[in-house]
């Protein structure tokens, strides 16, 4: 049988010179190796040939997959080498480490349900790994830090898509709003149940440190996973006060046209530790630094403010602020969780006196 590949010779050599490096830090830059991993491995194949949906790939991040795996109480078989371009391995358990110029099979066959036991039984809350599910194009993440008995249960899963749309600042407008539906809008949403804590005393919830960075890899992994054609990066030379919070998508203006676009995506959380003014000073230099980061190939600069504010006060000033900037603000609300319901004490009756 003659295969149809998935993209044609001139658009597999777009895709691996359009991408820059893999950004951000070693985990976010392992999670989107694994994403890279599946597409080259579905571009060798037949056109909605996705492969066993029973099948899985257990990849686990290390830093030095040829020295220390991490493991506790697993010893293989045998161990192979496996080459992120073979396109041929699609189950099993590999450990790689962040550019996956390491990687060390442990196990060539796996199912969906072993690859659960294997997790349950061999890995911890500091071990990163993807659950990749190649038949059902999906990928399940667990990043280091995350309660592996929560995540078990509920684990974030990313759906790789393989459909192209021609993506224009609406279009990602609309994708930049179902990431925040998705990941952020609730306290039980993807991403933001790993980004609330409770204070000391146990009265209120409070973001934990860095939310804008926690947000940038929590959309620069969905984005990589939405966009088959189009590279989604971090500008590794911009430094901030708040971190590297930008983004950038850039793509082809029309498939083989060899001529880039790239949009801009600058992120800022509003937080209730903040007084209003400093959120507001917050939010317009977010603005300010969007319309900063565009370059003679921008289309947009958006400028996307993430409410996690308990008073969510208007701040009127700032839409005139991004028009007088040409940034497109987006603003979005995150649910503060409720503080946690006081016990109530029961007060002990003091035995009467017996007169005498």
């Amino acid at each position: 049988m003659t295969i149809e590949p998935t993209f044609t010779s001139s658009e597999q050599f777009h895709l691996e010179t359009l991408r820059p490096g893999n950004s951000g830090s070693p985990e976010d830059q392992f999670i989107q190796e694994v994403i890279d991993f599946y597409r080259y491995w579905q571009s060798k194949r037949s056109v909605g040939d996705y492969g066993d949906a029973q099948q899985a790939l257990l990849m686990i991040f290390s830093e030095a997959p040829d020295i220390d795996w991490g493991l506790n109480d697993y010893t293989p078989t045998a161990t192979s080498v496996i080459r992120r371009r073979s396109g041929t391995v699609s189950q099993g358990i590999a450990v790689c480490n962040q550019n996956f110029r390491q990687m060390v099979g442990l196990h060539n066959a796996l199912t969906v349900d072993e690859a659960y036991d294997f997790v349950e039984r061999h890995l911890t809350d500091q071990h990163t790994f993807v659950i990749a599910k190649f038949g059902q194009q999906t990928m399940q993440v667990h990043r280091a830090g995350q309660p592996l008995d929560d995540w078990i249960h509920t684990p974030v899963e990313i759906v790789i898509k393989n459909d192209d749309e021609n993506i224009t600042p609406d279009s990602l407008a609309e994708d930049l709003r179902l990431f925040h539906l998705e990941w952020l809008s609730t306290p039980l949403a993807i991403g933001a149940r790993n980004m609330w804590e409770l204070n000391k005393e146990k009265t209120q919830y409070n973001l934990r440190s860095l939310p804008e960075r926690n947000i940038q890899s929590y959309l620069l992994t969905y984005l990589r996973a939405a966009y088959r054609r189009s590279g989604v990066f971090i500008n590794e030379e911009i430094n901030n006060q708040g971190g590297r919070t930008d983004l950038y998508v850039q793509r082809e203006t029309s498939p083989g046209s060899n001529k880039q676009v790239n949009t801009v995506i600058e992120l800022k959380v509003l937080s209730s530790k903040k007084s209003f003014e400093r959120n507001l000073q917050w939010a317009k230099d977010g603005i300010t630094q969007a319309k900063g980061y565009a370059n003679a190939n921008t289309d947009a600069a958006f400028a996307c403010l993430y409410d996690a504010r308990r008073n969510k006060l208007a701040m009127p000033d700032l839409p005139a602020f991004a028009l007088a900037s040409s940034v497109r603000l987006e603003h979005y609300e995150m649910t503060v969780p409720l503080a946690p319901a006081k016990k109530k004490t029961t007060k002990v009756a003091k035995p009467k006196k017996v007169a005498t």
